[in-house]
């Protein structure tokens, strides 16, 4: 009886082995919510990763999140990093802005991965569309493979309250940003 057991268990182990090399390794998911504020407030609430702490679904979710700041806070080159009792510890780099349309962001994970962010900020009738995307690749990594199957049921709500977050944040902002405001992101991103 035990050997049936044990060889039952090795062929499980195999089938999920084989069915693990065949899974897709990359992921990708992303969000999108429609703001109605000026393109250069909900841009400037995101290219400013110090503004994060008043939008991020982690840190509502997770109150021993503690945040570090590089040099750079805004533009290409600003970093964070961030360590957690409850959601581990990683940091986040901004490699690329276009200047109110398009952010991306390279995030370390340390040893649960890297993946990459972006956004794009694009204004139409009804307001700002606002995407937030995630990507990465799971590589060789079997249980990463299947983690990135359920990428969108365990990232997806998080972003989806985030976005939500941003826009009653960049909602409430006034209308018109602050010349030394507009004047100073300008500034840093430079």
């Amino acid at each position: 009886m035990l050997k049936k057991i044990l060889m039952g268990l090795v062929g499980l182990i195999v089938i999920l082995v084989i069915i693990g090399l065949v899974l897709p390794s990359g992921y990708s998911m992303q969000r999108s919510i429609v703001i109605n504020a000026p393109v250069d407030v909900i841009f400037g609430q995101v290219v400013e990763l110090q503004n994060h702490s008043a939008w991020s679904p982690w840190e509502a979710a997770d109150s021993t999140i503690v945040n570090t700041y590089g040099e750079l806070t805004m533009g290409v080159g600003a970093t964070a990093s961030w360590t957690s009792e409850n959601s581990g510890e990683g940091t986040m780099e901004i490699t690329e802005v276009v200047e109110n349309t398009s952010i991306a962001t390279a995030l370390d994970f340390k040893d649960e991965g890297t993946a990459n962010g972006a956004w794009t900020f694009e204004e139409t009738e009804e307001g700002v569309n606002v995407t937030w995307g995630f990507s990465g690749d799971s590589g060789y990594n079997l249980i990463g493979r299947y983690m990135a199957l359920m990428m969108e049921k365990m990232v997806g709500p998080q972003f989806e309250a985030g976005l939500a977050a941003l826009k009653e944040v960049s909602e409430a902002m006034p209308v018109e940003a602050p010349e030394e405001m507009t004047e100073q992101m300008t500034d840093k991103m430079n």
